[in-house]
């Protein structure tokens, strides 16, 4: 190839490969040589940008291994045919949080305690408050907005024919919470066969991975909607919720209907 035809896509793609060898480490070195080739190859002047800059500084091959188990993007149809099936016999309220952590890739404690007044079916989004987001000392935390595709405004719209209209989305009279069990999700997976390969956190690694391998969309975007902390602090400064919101929810639509094409 060409060196400055490319992408980051492109490199990613590598380090994909060696990943699925199981070297982590070395998919770690070869990430460090490639932008070291790619720096020079801009100190000279044959392309204007180093594609594999946004890799490093975000580290995905780090932030693809995870404690949390995840199934392959080979093993997602057998997940959604498993779902949409429901031979459990799980409850709506499972099967729609399930759904849901598919489609906004949101973290299981945020989706559960959401409430009905942090949904805008009009303008298709959810405000997470900053104090139900996940922060590090020392980090600010601030609110997420999460733009709804069709397929998640109609789940979220069944579960209010369950709940609403007032207080938790997903509301539980068995919990001091008053609402689900961070648990209910990965219960419902470990009987339908995912034990030890699929829990509801999953669904981010999953979304994180194949967004950028199967749709192509840059890592920033999706860490973004994946609220990520940003280390850098001048960049952090402009990492406002709205930051890339119209890619964001274009980014979310066709995530929903690749999932369709799936399963």
């Amino acid at each position: 190839m060409a060196i400055d035809a490319i992408t980051a896509q492109d490199c990613l793609a590598v380090l994909r490969s060696i990943e699925q060898r199981g070297s982590n480490e070395t998919a770690k070195r070869s990430l460090g040589v490639i932008s070291q080739v790619l720096d020079y190859a801009v100190a000279i002047g044959h392309c204007t940008i180093n594609p594999a800059h946004s890799l490093k500084r975000h580290a995905p091959v780090k932030q693809t291994t995870s404690h949390y188990p995840c199934i392959a993007w080979s093993e997602l149809p057998e997940l959604l045919a498993a779902m949409r099936a429901n031979s459990i016999g799980a409850d709506a309220s499972t099967l729609n949080a399930m759904g849901l952590l598919a489609l906004t890739f949101v973290r299981t404690s945020e989706l559960i305690a959401a409430r009905w007044e942090e949904l805008d079916f009009e303008e298709a989004l959810w405000t997470i408050p900053a104090e139900r987001m996940k922060g590090r000392r020392g980090n600010r935390r601030e609110q997420h907005l999460v733009p709804l595709s069709h397929q998640a405004a109609a789940l979220f719209q069944a579960q209010y024919a369950i709940s609403g209209p007032n207080g938790h989305v997903f509301q539980s009279q068995r919990t001091a919470t008053g609402f689900i069990s961070n648990n209910t999700v990965n219960m419902a997976l470990k009987r339908m066969g995912f034990d030890g390969r699929m829990c509801g956190h999953g669904f981010r690694a999953l979304a994180m991975t194949n967004i950028q391998e199967q749709l192509g969309i840059d890592l920033r975007i999706v860490d973004r909607q994946l609220a990520h902390i940003e280390k850098n602090k001048v960049t952090a400064a402009y990492n406002r919720a709205e930051y890339w919101l119209p890619q964001r929810v274009e980014m979310m639509q066709r995530w929903a209907d690749l999932l369709d094409q799936v399963g």
